[in-house]
């Protein structure tokens, strides 16, 4: 067995903290968004 590539660990790593961080983007957005709604 070959040793993982650290340049495709650190992709892959890369991938998994993009994904955090567009979940919980996601998740402001909606909150914004329905703030906003209340408010008007």
């Amino acid at each position: 067995m070959d040793t993982v590539d650290p340049e495709v660990a650190a992709i892959c790593t890369n991938l998994v903290v993009v994904g955090k961080v567009f979940e919980v983007a996601l998740f402001c957005s909606r909150g914004i968004l329905l703030a906003l709604t209340v408010r008007i």
